[in-house]
């Protein structure tokens, strides 16, 4: 088993050094097709074979460890692994400039930041951290919770899952409420996020009880997110109110940057 693991991080990484030869001659959603890779398929598999492999090192101690340390040495692993990924996507960003101003040195880097910025990342956030939600919502219908809580507090749960539904939408839309085709697309998302919880509703027959209760607070906010998305574009004082925030969010920004980039 151990040949294994040694074997696979070879692999993984020889298959990156194989690879490099092939930078900047693809590109795809604007990006170099080989630090696409990098970014999005090697690194993850070494975050995979970093937690495989400790826990293949803990296996033999796992029974004499309680859940607690298992979660912090868990959470360590994670926490060291997605730290250093972040520094992999900044390098990824920041070579893929650097490719297109080789290949281009009158390549609009600050258009084409703002493509990556307003549309791809965006996206991929948001589409991300939808998709976070629903695994939850479904994992918690096959494994219904164990605590029991009030009507009170079960309630609340949904009240609090509503109002994170309406602040969710409330920040796509600021993040680039100029964008109508970007409003929509963030739309079609969250519309088919709330269909799949309710095909999972119909088809296991999610009972309204507190076992319950990480499925139905993001179904509700689905649900927040729907209804504003869909009231937003009928009222115009809704949209002023909402435009309020983005101009503060700029003004407060200009105030700022003037202080430190105006000439004394």
């Amino acid at each position: 088993m151990i040949q294994i693991f040694f074997l696979a991080v070879i692999i993984i990484f020889g298959s990156s050094l194989f690879l490099y030869r092939y930078t900047g001659k693809k590109r795809f959603l604007k990006f170099d097709l080989v630090q696409m890779i990098y970014a999005y398929v090697i690194a993850p598999l070494v975050f995979v074979w970093m937690k495989t492999f400790a826990f293949y090192l803990a296996r033999a101690e796992i029974h004499a460890l309680s859940q607690s340390q298992l979660f912090l040495v868990d959470t360590v692993i994670s926490l060291v692994g997605l730290f250093v990924y972040s520094f992999v996507i900044l390098h990824f960003i920041t070579k893929n400039f650097e490719i297109r101003r080789y290949r281009d040195p009158l390549t609009d880097i600050f258009q084409l930041s703002e493509v990556i910025h307003l549309w791809i990342s965006h996206i991929g956030i948001f589409f991300g951290l939808l998709l976070m939600a629903t695994l939850i919502s479904i994992l918690n219908v096959v494994f219904p919770l164990e605590a029991q809580l009030s009507p009170l507090t079960f309630y609340l749960i949904l009240f609090f899952g509503f109002i994170l539904g309406l602040i969710a939408f409330v920040g796509v839309w600021l993040s680039n409420f100029t964008k109508r085709k970007f409003i929509r697309i963030n739309r079609i998302m969250f519309a088919l996020q709330l269909l799949l919880l309710l095909v999972t509703y119909f088809v296991s027959e999610v009972s309204f009880e507190s076992q319950y209760s990480a499925y139905w607070f993001f179904f509700f906010t689905y649900l927040g997110s729907n209804l504003l998305s869909i009231f937003i574009e009928k009222s115009e004082k809704l949209i002023n109110k909402i435009e309020k925030l983005q101009h503060k969010f700029e003004d407060g920004w200009s105030s700022i940057k003037g202080k430190f980039l105006s000439p004394k």
